[in-house]
């Protein structure tokens, strides 16, 4: 049983590759992202981050957000309907 335990990279193997990816902050979301909603979306569903701290960060209220990640959500699904 130790030999598994030290066999190296074995344990990567284990765990999923989201569950290994460093999250991403807010900053890299509204960077990488064409719109405001696309990166509180991805950085809310992606990243785990809370609306709370959403809000926070951008001085915004908890509902504004939810408003917006939920408009970020209605845009996505729009695309992918008419492709």
């Amino acid at each position: 049983m130790q030999s598994r335990v030290t066999h190296p990279g074995t344990h990567l193997k284990d765990v999923p590759k989201a569950q290994r990816s460093t999250p991403r902050d807010l900053t890299h979301w509204l960077r990488v992202c064409e719109n405001r909603e696309q990166a509180l979306r991805r950085a809310h569903v992606e990243s785990g981050i809370s609306m709370t701290a959403l809000a926070g960060e951008l001085s915004l209220s908890v509902a504004r957000v939810s408003q917006l990640i939920a408009h970020a959500e209605a845009s996505r699904f729009a695309e992918t309907a008419s492709s």
